[in-house]
């Protein structure tokens, strides 16, 4: 594809995307992850072989990409996302029925007369205060943060049939702006489970369920380490031969258009990382 675009187009931009890496490790991870107890070594052995395959074929194709273009364009590899192994769901909506926060109608459904705060469908990380300013809402706006701490206290003292502790983090989304999480269509909070669990919205009698296989996900909050991802750039106006520390995915698009002199977008939250740019 980007080597018909070049001859046919002689582009001043091309976006190209490869979802191997992703499919693989949603598929795999569950297997591989060092700290999924549940995982056989031998299994997790076999598919590690077949993982680095996987990026041996994209890397190969970044091959392709480096010989399509001149020497000096910016190419640029990022992915948006690491990969973490797991094998339980935390029940979120069970704990805030539980305590009282939240209510199912007859057939299994958010019944939101009665719905304080929720982990909503479209939201698997994050909670939602039911306040009056919303469609149907019925908490008082100036009962919001009184609703949240109750629905921080449920979810930290939630354990599961082992005793150990299913939620480690409820954040306000506030606490998160440098993120780009929250905004006037987010979450009001934001919820981080502990090793080997995703957060489900589903309805359920128990705080955590058993997955019916490992699997691999990602949503967590990305001071995680395993979901730490790649950012590699080469051409015109990046820095050659350096490796930089810990950025932010926000931050990648405005260190871009520093590199190629133009502004950063307008709705850009990030910060340009002056080490990646070539000296004047």
């Amino acid at each position: 594809g980007m080597q018909f675009a070049m001859k046919s187009y002689t582009p001043d931009a091309v976006f190209q995307y490869t979802p191997m890496s992703d499919s693989a490790g949603h598929t795999w991870m569950g297997f591989l992850d060092p700290d999924v107890p549940e995982t056989d070594p031998k299994v997790r052995e076999f598919y590690w072989r077949c993982y680095e395959r996987v990026f041996q074929k994209q890397d190969a194709w970044l091959g392709k990409i480096l010989d399509a273009v001149p020497a000096e364009t910016v190419v640029t590899l990022v992915s948006d996302h690491g990969m973490e192994g797991v094998t339980r769901y935390a029940t979120i909506n069970a704990i805030l029925e539980k305590a009282g926060l939240l209510a199912f109608d007859k057939d299994g459904r958010l019944d939101l007369n009665l719905t304080q705060v929720c982990a909503p469908p479209w939201a698997d990380f994050g909670l939602v205060v039911n306040t009056a300013d919303r469609k149907g809402g019925v908490v008082p706006v100036g009962d919001k943060a009184t609703v949240l701490r109750k629905a921080t206290a449920a979810l930290l003292a939630a354990r599961d049939e082992r005793g150990q502790p299913i939620v480690t983090a409820v954040l306000d989304a506030k606490q998160l702006r440098g993120l780009g999480i929250g905004g006037a269509a987010g979450a009001d909070a934001f919820i981080d489970v502990a090793l080997g669990y995703y957060p489900s919205t589903r309805k359920s009698d128990k705080f955590a369920d058993v997955m019916p296989e490992p699997d691999g996900v990602h949503g967590f909050l990305p001071y995680r380490s395993k979901m730490h991802t790649v950012w590699f750039a080469r051409g015109s106006g990046i820095a050659q031969g350096v490796t930089l520390p810990m950025l932010r995915q926000v931050d990648i698009m405005p260190t871009l258009a520093a590199a190629l002199g133009f502004p950063a977008p307008p709705q850009a939250v990030g910060l340009v990382v002056g080490q990646a740019l070539k000296k004047p």
